[in-house]
């Protein structure tokens, strides 16, 4: 004989509290509709009352890494997926409110890359106390080329404090995160949907759009607190590099940004060389400039296309600093075999 522990404490009307051996549990509306949540997941129940007919539908909580739970069935693990399993059932809508709904809408509709239906839904909102809408339709408008007016959205969402709540509280969700292509789309940044990746986006939105002092503020803020991330500190370099009569100083600044870049581990470190070994040229040390990238094409293996191209092509104006036309010429030819349209490499041949 199996004896089993339960109670059910009513505490409002439609809503009571049940006791049983696995834990306490809060059943939520009336009867023939009910929404039941306790430590084993969530479970929607309706049914026509006095006829036996009911239907049930479970979604069960699986421990992740960080110790919290989330509400996901097994192998949910593509964006096609996950944008399935954050639209709720007709059940689950009866405890959803409609800014709940709209924004699992939204979020479906954003990984799946579908831009426009995502501008369709969030334009009917007054968007000025939503920071979760504002950075969701800002990313939508950026990537639809319209960095513009992603601007005064993503303000609002990095000077939020709330910003990610309500997308972190939905149980499908520990973590999400988007990208945008970075130094001639040869990285990419991946950022969580918080006050953290708004500023990251709205760094972004400003480079489009050449207002480059305001974006370095933004970028040195976030390198002063993520210090070890590579991509910040390249995307800073980039920045500060090709700002309007970008300094002595301001080239310093770089240099000690990519210095731990030294080992060349993996392409970011790669990538920071490149900016380093520019930075040596216009500070008048061509050698430096040469000896860097030499370092940063010694590996090869994992790097962009893009990246080795461009370090290559610097080599080769270094070398024509340091009075080396000849070995100059043959870089330049090396680079018109791999991309022919690459830059003036064409001219270049026979006038170095």
């Amino acid at each position: 004989m199996i004896f089993r522990f339960f109670r059910r404490l009513k505490v409002l009307p439609g809503v009571t509290i049940n006791f049983s051996k696995s834990g306490p549990s809060v059943s939520l509306g009336p009867r023939g509709a009910k929404v039941t949540v306790g430590p084993k997941g969530t479970r929607y129940t309706a049914g026509i009352p006095g006829t036996g007919i009911f239907w049930t539908e479970q979604h069960r909580r699986v421990a992740t890494s960080g110790g919290s739970s989330r509400s996901m069935s097994s192998g949910q693990t593509t964006p096609e997926a996950l944008a399935a399993a954050l639209m709720p059932s007709f059940f689950q809508k009866l405890s959803l409110t409609y800014t709940e709904i709209l924004i699992r809408a939204i979020l479906s509709d954003l990984i799946q890359g579908k831009y426009t239906e995502v501008l369709g839904r969030s334009n009917i909102l007054s968007l000025e106390e939503k920071p979760d809408f504002c950075l969701l339709r800002a990313y939508a408008l950026i990537m639809s080329g319209n960095e513009q007016n992603a601007i005064p959205l993503l303000r609002i969402a990095a000077n939020s404090n709330i910003t990610g709540r309500s997308i972190y509280s939905i149980p499908v969700l520990t973590s999400l995160t988007l990208g945008i292509w970075i130094c001639d789309k040869s990285f990419e940044i991946r950022f969580n949907l918080d006050r953290v990746g708004a500023r990251l986006l709205l760094a972004f939105a400003l480079s489009k759009v050449n207002k480059r002092e305001e974006c370095l503020r933004i970028l040195s803020d976030l390198h002063n607190e993520q210090p070890e991330n590579g991509v910040i500190a390249l995307w800073l370099a980039e920045n500060i590099f090709e700002r309007d009569n970008a300094s002595k100083e301001d080239f310093e600044e770089v240099l000690a940004a990519t210095e731990p870049a030294l080992e060349n581990e993996n392409a970011i470190e790669t990538g920071l060389l490149f900016w380093r070994a520019r930075c040596f040229s216009k500070l008048g040390f061509p050698e430096l400039a040469y000896e860097t990238l030499n370092l940063a094409l010694r590996k090869k293996s994992k790097r962009p296309e893009t990246l080795l191209l461009n370090l290559q092509y610097e080599r080769a104006l270094s070398l024509l600093e340091l009075g080396k036309p000849k070995k100059a010429e043959q870089e330049f030819i090396k680079i018109l075999a791999r991309k022919p349209d690459y830059k003036d490499v064409k001219q270049r041949i026979g006038s170095s």
